[in-house]
Order: structure tokens, then C-alpha cells, then sequence
């Protein structure tokens, strides 16, 4: 093959990797901090910037979309694994189609249907809470993964996932709580009935009510039990009708949710509110009544939610105004598995990863070379391109580097060695018999060939099983090993000998100390 195409081809991978790593470099080494954290503002904070400033989000956003990123090993934050309550689809199935065979027949279908439904709200909801880079994504199990890099409350992170966020307004029934108010066994605290244990032995709720529980937080955050309100079965208006939800604040000052409803939603407010003025109207999210204030006027497009809990745990404000936003999810889910990891054991990960390579590296540079002399320096030139086609690659293909990504490439450092230790034996031995060096060093070049390919494949049939796993460590030692051995193949067998023949042929040359 022409020298000079060669070179060509040399070029333009090289060319391409930079090409591929160019926003992974712009992102670490360019941008400021400053510049870094505009693609964390939220979506109403976006539209009020100019148009210059809209421009550089969409390019910065754009740049980190296509840089290399760095797991939740190496920078912090939550990694969650959840799977969908099969008890609860079976139990909405079963209200959907009245009959048990009926889902059964459609188990799998409708799990499927319920994962994707799940995943889209989580990614809405992670998008409202502002955590940037996100990944939710369904696992070969049919379970959820989801890794939340760079957390500052992982609390309310872990309940805007974990919790359904379903709310419902129900009426309370009046008629109930005043004939229990006239029993000297029942106690009322704060509209409620304190205790069902004190009801009267003749007393029997309705059947179109039920008993919903009313809990209130401590000055510490921590949810107790506080009283049961009847409250009426049917669902007056629920969550979906609410387009826009903000904080506000009562006539207290004490922390609020405004919400706005739909044209149909503020429809059906006005109805509700016109027939039930002077009644309490329950507002219930997943199951637990927040607040039962009284209709004292008719109210059509908006409203206010308030809750004693508001005023000491100003999370649970937050957590409901980006639940409304972004919708409740269609089953409850179960946390399989849950790691948090701060950023300053992140930090620590990756001065240790850096340190061990680095000194690794300068130990097979000074071995190397001193063993093989010139050809030893020549095949850490080949090391170098490995490393750097290895970085385009994986700037290619969006991957993240994790801890074990680190060790990965410690990996195929290593295994770029060994095969530039192949080929130099083998010259070795031709040079023992061959006439020319020329001639021993295309011989012991073919003859490493097939070794090299042989030892390689192999192991990327192990490496591309690895990068098919659902744990992220294992997946991300899989993913960096296979690209590490791609190219390590590459730059032995074409960059190598490359350099070899360039050497002989420009400065004529008839050896090249090994």
C-alpha cells in the first residue's frame, strides 16, 4: 500500500477523532462554570433570555450533549433502580378490564405500555426539578435504571420519583362529620377525626365515602398521623386538569401552590364550587389529604392549595408544583436499589484513577524503551494514538467514563503493550536468520499479525458481553475495553509499522535498534 496513503488514512482518523472529542475538550477545558450551569435553567427561565443569550444555551447545550461525560462514580450523585408494583397494574388492570383473564391475556403488553409511560414522566418530572443530564432508561430486566449526576437534594429527588403524584379533589361529607361531632366519644382537631377507634359501635360509613388519612409535618420534617376525613368516592377533579402550578403564599405568608386549570378543567371548577359553596372541598395527593379548606366563593380557571405541612418542610411545596407540571405516574413503583455518592468521594475516585494511570504509564514508557530502545519509543508513539482514537470513540458514541471506564483503559494500556511486545519478539527472532532487517521486520510483522488478531477478538467478544449489562460499572469496563482493543489493534499493525517503514525509507536507514 502507497506510503502516502497511508498517511492519508492516518490523518483522517486522527482528524475525526478530534472532530468527535473537540465538545468533550470545549466542555472540561473552555467553558466556565458560569457558562457550564445555563443549561441547568428551567424552561420558563429560558424563554425569558435574549436572543443572544438563547443562542449560546442551545450551543452549550449542544456541546455537552456530545461530550464525553463522566459517571456517577467519578462526579457524584444518585443512582436508582426501580421496578414497576405488579400488584398495583394488576389491580388498575383489573378495574380497567373487570376480568382476571382478560389481564392476563394482556399482562405484557400493558407492563410494557406502563414502563414507557413511566420512564416519559420520570424524564418530565427530572426535567421540572432542573437535574440536568438525566438517564432513565429500561433495563434488558424490564426494570428502571436512573442516574442522577451532580444531586444537591437527593430527599426530594428520591420522592419525586418514588412517589406516584396523583391528585384528586374530593368533597368531604358534611352530613357525616356532623353527626359525628355530636358524639361525646369523638374527638375534631383541625377539621379531622383524631381517631376511628372512638367512633360510635352503631356508626357506619357510607358506601360512597371512604376514610383518607391526614397527616401533618413536625418542625423537624418528619410526617405524623394527625385525623381521617370521609371524604366522597368520586373523584371531583384530578391533576390532569392542571396546566400551570407556581409558589405563592397564604394570608399567613406561609408557602403555597397557585395552580391554573384547563378551559375543560375550570369548567368543571365552576360547577364543583357553585354547587358546594360553604363546603370543604378535600384536595388528596396519593391518597393523603393535603388540605380541606372551605368553597367561599365560585372559582372556575385557578386555585390555591395550601397545607400545614408547607410551612416546615418548604421541599414538599417544590416537590408538588413539578409533580402538577409534569403529570402523575401511571403505577407505583418499587426502589430496587438505591447509591448515593457525594462529589467528594467522586473527586477522590478520579485523582486516584489519574494517579494510578499516570504512574502506570511511566512505568511501561521507561521499561519499554529501555528494553527495546528506539522501537520501544516508536511503540509508545503507537500508545499514544491508541489513547487518542479510544477518546474519539468513545466521544462518538456518548459514552460515560466511570471508575471502572479508568480501569478499562488502564486495561488496554497494558494489553497495547503486549502486543508491541509481540511484534518485537517475533522481529527479534527474524533478525536472527533473515538476510536484511527489512525483510525481518515484514516477517516478524506477519507473523504477530494473526497472533495479535487471534488474542484481540477474543477478548472483544468478552468485552462486548460486559458492555451489554445492565450494571452501569460492568457495562462502563466493557464499553472503554472494546473500543480500547479496536484501536489497539489499529495502532499496532498500521501506526506502528508505519512508523517503521517511514523511518527506514526517509532517512534510509538500514536498522532501527530493537
Amino acid at each position: 500500500m502507497n506510503k502516502g496513503f497511508r498517511f492519508f488514512v492516518l490523518l483522517l482518523f486522527t482528524g475525526l477523532a478530534f472532530y468527535f472529542l473537540n465538545p468533550s475538550i470545549q466542555w472540561y477545558f473552555v467553558l466556565t462554570p458560569e457558562q457550564q450551569n445555563i443549561i441547568s435553567l428551567p424552561e420558563e427561565k429560558v424563554v425569558e433570555l435574549t436572543k443572544e443569550q438563547k443562542q449560546e444555551f442551545k450551543n452549550i447545550k449542544n456541546i455537552r450533549q456530545h461530550s464525553v461525560k463522566l459517571g456517577l462514580d467519578l462526579q457524584g450523585g444518585v443512582f436508582i433502580l426501580m421496578q414497576i408494583n405488579e400488584d398495583d397494574l394488576r389491580k388498575k388492570l383489573i378495574e380497567q378490564y373487570g376480568d382476571t383473564n382478560a389481564v392476563n391475556e394482556k399482562w405484557e403488553e400493558e407492563y410494557k405500555s406502563a414502563v414507557k409511560q413511566t420512564i416519559d414522566v420520570l424524564k418530565s418530572r427530572m426535567d421540572q426539578f432542573g437535574v440536568s443530564e438525566p438517564t432513565i432508561q429500561k433495563t434488558y430486566s424490564g426494570q428502571i435504571s436512573v442516574q442522577l449526576p451532580g444531586l444537591d437534594n437527593p430527599q426530594l429527588i428520591h420522592d419525586a420519583l418514588s412517589k406516584v403524584g396523583k391528585l384528586e379533589f374530593h368533597m368531604v361529607d358534611e352530613d357525616v362529620m356532623r353527626l359525628l361531632a355530636q358524639s361525646p366519644l369523638v374527638q375534631i382537631s383541625n377539621g379531622a377525626i383524631v381517631s376511628r377507634e372512638s367512633l360510635p359501635t352503631n356508626f357506619f360509613l357510607p358506601e360512597d365515602d371512604a376514610w383518607y388519612p391526614y397527616f401533618e409535618n413536625d418542625v423537624e420534617g418528619n410526617a405524623r398521623l394527625v385525623g381521617w376525613f370521609p371524604l366522597k368516592k368520586t373523584v371531583e377533579l384530578d391533576g390532569t386538569y392542571i396546566e400551570k402550578a407556581m409558589q405563592g403564599s397564604d394570608k399567613d405568608g406561609s408557602p403555597s401552590v397557585n395552580f391554573s386549570l384547563s378551559p375543560e378543567g375550570g369548567d368543571i371548577f365552576y360547577i364543583v364550587t357553585s354547587k358546594n359553596t360553604n363546603k370543604r372541598l378535600a384536595i388528596v395527593l396519593d391518597g393523603k389529604v393535603k388540605s380541606a379548606p372551605y368553597i367561599r366563593a365560585v372559582i372556575r380557571d385557578s386555585g390555591t392549595i395550601t397545607s400545614p405541612t408547607f410551612k416546615h418542610d418548604p421541599n414538599e411545596v417544590m416537590f408538588l408544583i413539578n409533580v402538577l407540571k409534569a403529570g402523575a405516574l401511571p403505577v407505583k413503583l418499587d426502589i430496587v436499589q438505591e447509591n448515593v455518592i457525594g462529589p467528594t468521594l467522586g473527586q477522590d475516585s478520579i485523582n486516584a484513577g489519574v494517579q494510578a494511570a499516570m504512574w502506570g504509564a511511566i512505568a511501561v514508557v521507561i521499561f519499554m524503551i529501555i528494553y527495546y530502545r528506539v522501537s520501544g519509543f516508536i511503540s509508545m508513539m503507537g500508545l499514544v494514538f491508541n489513547m487518542w482514537f479510544l477518546m474519539g470513540a468513545m466521544g462518538l458514541m456518548g459514552n460515560t467514563i466511570t471508575l471502572s471506564g479508568i480501569a478499562g483503559i488502564a486495561l488496554t494500556v497494558g494489553m497495547a503493550v503486549d502486543a508491541s511486545v509481540i511484534i518485537f519478539e517475533r522481529i527479534r527472532e527474524e533478525m536472527r536468520r533473515a538476510r536484511s532487517y527489512k525483510h525481518a521486520l515484514e516477517n516478524g510483522f506477519e507473523i504477530a499479525r494473526t497472533t495479535i488478531w487471534d488474542s484481540n477478538i477474543t477478548t472483544l467478544i468478552a468485552s462486548a458481553a460486559l458492555a451489554m449489562s445492565d450494571v452501569e460499572s460492568v457495562k462502563g469496563f466493557g464499553l472503554t475495553l472494546s473500543f480500547g482493543i479496536i484501536a489497539n489493534v489499529f495502532a499496532s499493525l498500521y501506526i506502528i509499522r508505519l512508523i517503521f517503514d517511514w523511518l527506514i525509507d526517509t532517512f534510509k536507514l538500514k536498522k532501527v535498534s530493537i
